[in-house]
């Protein structure tokens, strides 16, 4: 058997595919939840975009679940999504310590509210399936704000989209494609509608 040529879209199919179950996921859904599915769609554009940099898809396999890594490595590209930015001077403090925000400058702390899903999934993503019960990363509890059906994930994708010039004509739209067909909720539905507003659906 010849071994199989893969590209850097190949984690995208599975990629929309998580985005879409976030979308469709219940407004009562607890926090750990929300954030393990949508950090999944994370990590496999974070995947997609490190091997259209690199040209070697193994190399972004073999970041396994070191989000952080992977987030640095595609930030090597001085194009690489503007917008968002992880500091390690934030990433490096315990995020459950109640005394979280005496250690930073009031900027600092604007910055780590207006992203505190992202820099959780990037520290904690796989601990998350855990829901309430004892993380591996943390010792003791740990309050993490989130917003169902987050705008900031919409911005997002739509940034990381953007850089990846994806899909292209030559891409199946999985989400457009449930879009079209009646497949999501009404929620479901108006909410990923927003990565298509300056690109309307055809």
């Amino acid at each position: 058997m010849s071994e199989i040529d893969y590209k850097w879209n190949c984690f995208l199919d599975a990629a929309d595919e998580f985005l879409i179950a976030y979308a469709k996921i219940s407004l009562g859904a607890t926090v750990p939840i929300q954030l393990f599915i949508i950090g999944h769609a994370v990590e496999l554009y974070l995947k997609a975009a490190n091997a259209k940099i690199t040209g070697d898809v193994n190399k972004s396999v073999k970041f396994g679940h070191n989000l952080y890594g992977l987030w640095k490595a595609c930030k090597t590209d001085s194009t690489f999504m503007p917008n968002f930015e992880i500091r390690e001077s934030l990433f490096k403090i315990p995020f459950y310590e109640e005394d979280i925000y005496k250690k930073c400058s009031e900027e600092e702390s604007t910055h780590f509210i207006e992203n505190n899903n992202l820099y959780t999934i990037m520290k904690h993503q796989m601990d998350l399936k855990y829901g309430g019960a004892p993380f591996k990363t943390i010792k003791g509890g740990y309050m993490m704000l989130c917003l169902c059906h987050n705008p900031y994930w919409i911005k997002f994708f739509k940034e990381i989209r953007k850089f990846l010039k994806y899909p292209s004509e030559n891409n199946a739209d999985h989400i457009k494609f449930q879009i079209q067909n009646g497949y999501l909720t009404n929620e479901a539905k108006n909410y990923l509608e927003q990565l298509y507003h300056e690109c309307p659906l055809k």
